[in-house]
């Protein structure tokens, strides 16, 4: 509470300075961000796209990544999932969907290029600041489903994807049974257009700004 400025990545995360004492003034908003070279200038999604909408889940094997969640979702489903999952996760069987499990990998361009042929990324975070890999799959024009947790809600809203709560697995299951292909057109577009906001150099210019503006 004795700093002159107290930097948030925004969201909830604000909400709990905010609740911790510090006054609004005091708080200042910088969030991550990408490199702009991974941005998708050449994207383009097409509305006759066919077939069943596929999703990425990208992260590593940690309770907080909420993956029990995302499991026990494909688990009592009945709409057939297409799912790759990127990371150390213990693989799962099913008849019913199709899981593709990569285990861990180092390569961005082996990431993004699968990012790419995905349609929606899904992050069942039960904590998290403001995770980079919602960032790269909005870079890559990719619908979101995301927890609202941290600063992901500064990401993601109804018009790039949808927000959840935390370990609910009821609420995934509903997000998931409730996406329409037809629906993610404008979304991916949203996605792709809110990624240009959040390049370094957008952010270190807007954040140099705010420290000169607080400093006078």
């Amino acid at each position: 509470k004795g700093a002159n400025i107290v930097v948030s990545l925004g969201g909830r995360l604000t909400d709990i300075l905010l609740k911790l004492g510090i006054p609004p003034h005091k708080v200042l908003i910088s969030p991550n961000g990408i490199d702009a070279k991974i941005i998708k200038t050449d994207h383009q999604y097409s509305e006759t796209k066919s077939g069943p909408v596929k999703y990425i889940f990208i992260g590593r094997n940690e309770k907080r990544k909420g993956y029990s969640v995302l499991t026990n979702a494909i688990s009592i489903i009945e709409k057939r999932i297409h799912l790759t999952i990127i990371g150390d996760f213990p693989k799962i069987e099913s008849d019913k969907h199709t899981l593709n499990f990569t285990g861990l990998l180092t390569s961005k361009d082996e990431i993004y290029g699968l990012i790419d042929k995905a349609d929606i990324l899904i992050s069942t975070s039960l904590s998290e600041g403001m995770p980079t890999v919602i960032l790269e799959a909005m870079a890559r024009g990719k619908a979101i489903i995301a927890t609202d947790v941290g600063a992901v809600s500064t990401l993601v809203n109804e018009a790039n994807g949808w927000l959840i709560e935390p370990n609910n697995l009821d609420d995934l299951i509903r997000n998931l049974n409730n996406v329409q292909r037809s629906s993610l057109v404008n979304r991916n577009h949203v996605s792709l257009e809110k990624a240009n906001s959040f390049t370094w150099d957008k952010i270190s210019v807007e954040l140099l700004a705010s420290f000169i503006q607080r400093q006078t």
